[in-house]
Formats: structure tokens, sequence, C-alpha cells
């Protein structure tokens, strides 16, 4: 707990007030990337990186350019992608999701879009987006006050393969959806 705590700059499960010394981006990019380190992959998941997939946040694809350059993460060297396709979700392993403004008039992926791409995949799951775990994601960052929490919804991590330490687990709100959001591909 320390360390991702540390790491984070963050104790239960909050982050000091965005503004108060960093960005929330920022705070967002280094919170990922101990998700990845609390997070355990299936083997077939394997390869030489961990690839963060960003769609439509591109500040926090920068942060996470900051935070995970040169990085390795339990062995594996961390690769940033902005996504801007749904073919683009093919190698992630994580995937951040910011939700497109309503009536925008461009082109974009829906959040319902973006996890339908990886239902059933080990793919962890990342926004910051009211409803997005009863939708089928399975981290969600949200303000309390002026702290930036987290919540989890554990089962749907569960149903494609991903096991969350229990020392992240802690740091975070817990969320069952009651509905099966992420049902086994067929």
């Amino acid at each position: 707990m320390a360390a991702f705590a540390a790491s984070a700059g963050a104790q239960s499960g909050s982050a000091p007030s965005p503004s108060a010394v960093f960005s929330a981006d920022a705070v967002k990019a280094a919170y990922i990337i101990n998700f990845i380190r609390f997070t355990e992959w299936p083997s077939s998941s394997g390869g030489a990186s961990f690839v963060i997939g960003i769609a439509g946040n591109h500040e926090l694809e920068d942060q996470l350019w900051k935070v995970a350059d040169g990085k390795l993460v339990q062995g594996r060297t961390i690769r940033v992608r902005r996504l801007t396709t749904i073919g683009d979700v093919s190698d992630c392993q994580v995937i951040y999701v910011q939700a497109a403004p309503p009536r925008s008039e461009a082109v974009v992926v829906t959040t319902e879009e973006w996890l339908a791409a990886v239902r059933g995949k080990a793919v962890l799951t990342v926004a910051s987006e009211p409803g997005f775990l009863n939708k089928g994601g399975i981290i969600n960052f949200y303000a309390e006050g002026n702290n930036l929490r987290f919540e989890i919804a554990p089962r749907t991590a569960e149903s494609v393969g991903l096991r969350l330490s229990s020392r992240l687990l802690a740091l975070a709100r817990i969320v069952n959806p009651t509905a099966n959001v992420n049902p086994p591909s067929q």
C-alpha cells in the first residue's frame, strides 16, 4: 500500500488536490502506471510491452509519455498509444476512455463502443465518467471534494482474467455492477 500511495502521491485512494501541485491528468497518469503494477494479466496477454491506449484525452496522453518514458513495469516497457479507431485497441493491455462531449460534431467512438471492442479480453479499462463501471469498465476516477479517487469493479476484472492486488482494492471504493456487463466472449 505504501508503494502504491507514494508513487501516486496519495493515501487511502485519493491524491492531493490536483491544482495543489500536479494537474489532474498528471495524477491520473501516475495512478494508471500503478494500476499496472498492481494488476496481474493472464500469461496469454504477454509481450515485450504494456500498451496503454488513450482515447480522447491528449493531455493525459502527454502526461503518460512523461511518466512512462523508459519505465519498466513487471519487466515490460510501457508504450502509450493514441486511440482513434476501434482497431487501435488490438494489442492494448490498458485503455483509458475520455467520454465524448455531448453532441460533438466530430465523428467519435463512444465509451460503449470502446468497451465492446475489448469485451471478454484481458484489458484493464479506465475512465473518469459517471456510470462507467455499470457500462462494463473496471476502474473509474471520481472527485470527492478536492481529492481524486478511484472506484473498481473487481467482478468485471475477474471476468476477463485480470487479478487485482488486494493492496489496490484496499485503496478503492468497490462497486459491483448488478448486471453481467462484461460477459465472456463467444
